[in-house]
């Protein structure tokens, strides 16, 4: 699999991510709680072969090659809006136009990791990709 350098990237952001999670959450005097397993399951396996089929291979099919980096925003979009939605849904208030951005810049620089692992590795590098930084993401924050 040539799509190392991406893989460990993914975990890397995935991991950082979780423990820079972790540790705001500390400050404000909260805590992770732990997951479900059907949500982990979904978390790194059900949930980044969808989501790299839906973002990576099917518009690779459709449209042949896109410039690097286009899968990513559509991507981030969709995270950023169901992140949104989820709040909405558990009562919370909307996040900030700046949380908002840096979300999107966060998911875009994951989902670009992602497409570079797909573009050299096919499907299963950019999954193998997207499901290690969701796990090394909760092993970040403890869990």
């Amino acid at each position: 699999m040539k799509a190392w350098k991406e893989i460990a990237g993914a975990a890397a952001l995935g991991f950082f991510k979780g423990v820079l999670i972790r540790q705001r959450m500390h400050q404000l005097g909260t805590y992770p709680a732990p997951e479900p397993l059907e949500k982990r399951l979904h978390s790194v396996l059900s949930g980044p072969l969808m989501e790299e089929m839906l973002y990576r291979a099917m518009p690779e099919r459709l449209f042949g090659h896109l410039p690097t980096g286009f899968t990513a925003l559509p991507f981030a979009a969709d995270h950023v809006l169901s992140d949104s939605a989820a709040r909405a849904r558990r009562g919370l208030p909307p996040s900030s136009m700046l949380a908002k951005s840096m979300r999107f810049a966060d998911v875009a620089f994951g989902g670009y990791l992602y497409e570079r692992a797909y573009r050299s590795s096919g499907l299963l590098g950019a999954f193998v990709a997207h499901s290690l930084h969701n796990y090394f993401s909760g092993v970040g924050l403890g869990g």
